[in-house]
């Protein structure tokens, strides 16, 4: 077993300080900011369809024989 060091990259006081927004009354807002991050989108999207994926797996399997 390799007992390297690890060389930390970041510091806890070198981070990036993120405001937090309530989409509560605000789903224009939600959406507008939800598709200015690709990332955000295709991660949701994925989600989704590896869940409808599941579900039809699921659904096979207990399906009851008449």
């Amino acid at each position: 077993m390799d007992k390297k060091k690890l060389e930390r990259k970041s510091t806890p006081q070198g981070e990036k300080k993120v405001e937090k927004v309530s989409y509560f009354n605000n789903e224009r807002l939600f959406r507008w900011d939800m598709n200015e991050d690709a990332m955000v989108t295709e991660k949701l999207s994925e989600g989704i369809r590896n869940f409808a994926k599941a579900e039809g797996r699921f659904e096979s399997k207990t399906k009851v024989k008449q």
